[in-house]
């Protein structure tokens, strides 16, 4: 079992886990191998502090966690089921997210609403930059981003 993180940090990227996945078991930061979640997770890495995966079986996974490959998606879910995996992903939070100013959402689709409402109840800040936009642009977003200096905002222990 991975521990929560115990320092308060000035930012928490949380990024979506992806549906192309290597078929073997792996630390959860090199399980999904799409174009997409290794953009986000390079960036997510650049800019330092704590960063953390959304998946849809496990609800939340710490980046070294140890899982195997699945097939579970969110699409396509009914409203119960979002809410109940909300529920998952929300008790994962809670055991191991530390406290943030400010949290990113890297999703390559529309995050379930409960969730974004659960994170700004505890969160000052919460941000999705990418909604909106296509796949495709979402990668060419993050890719310029990457291009860039790192914001000093999230840099590790910025408030």
């Amino acid at each position: 079992m991975i521990a929560k993180v115990g320092r308060r940090v000035g930012v928490l990227h949380l990024v979506s886990g992806g549906s192309r996945q290597r078929p073997t078991a792996e630390a959860a930061r090199d399980l999904y191998d799409g174009l997409w979640f290794r953009t986000a997770r390079a960036l997510a890495e650049r800019d330092g502090g704590a960063w953390f995966i959304l998946s849809a079986r496990h609800g939340l996974l710490h980046p070294e966690e140890r899982v195997q490959p699945y097939a579970d998606r969110l699409e396509g879910r009914s409203a119960a089921a979002l809410r109940a995996w909300t529920g998952l992903a929300a008790a994962r939070m809670e055991q191991l997210l530390p406290e943030a100013d400010r949290i990113l959402l890297l999703c390559d689709r529309e995050p379930p609403p409960e969730l974004v409402r659960w994170l700004q109840v505890r969160c000052p800040e919460v941000e999705i930059p990418l909604a909106g936009l296509k796949v495709a642009a979402q990668v060419l977003h993050m890719t310029r981003a990457l291009d860039r200096a790192p914001d000093p905002r999230l840099a590790v222990g910025a408030a």
